[in-house]
């Protein structure tokens, strides 16, 4: 009799800082031109995309979403 194994590789959200750092490089911004763009600091994207700060001000994710002409559910579905 065959079992039935636990599925322990469920499909979670990769962490914010993660997800920014591949949608930032996909678009092929440097940290400084998406800071620019979204009208933060260099320091508060670098602190993103390293998980120092993992949930982020739900203005910060409009920021940066707009900054990279992406919606905000596919930065950060959890935060808004």
């Amino acid at each position: 009799m065959e079992r039935e194994s636990l599925n322990t590789t469920q499909k979670h959200p990769a962490p914010f800082g993660t997800r920014l750092r591949q949608l930032r490089e996909a678009a092929g911004f440097t940290q400084e031109e998406l800071a620019s763009r979204a009208g933060l600091s260099v320091k508060a994207i670098s602190v993103l995309e390293r998980g120092e700060r993992k949930r982020p001000f739900p203005h910060t994710v409009h920021a940066i979403a707009d900054a990279l002409d992406e919606c905000c559910a596919e930065i950060m579905p959890t935060v808004l």
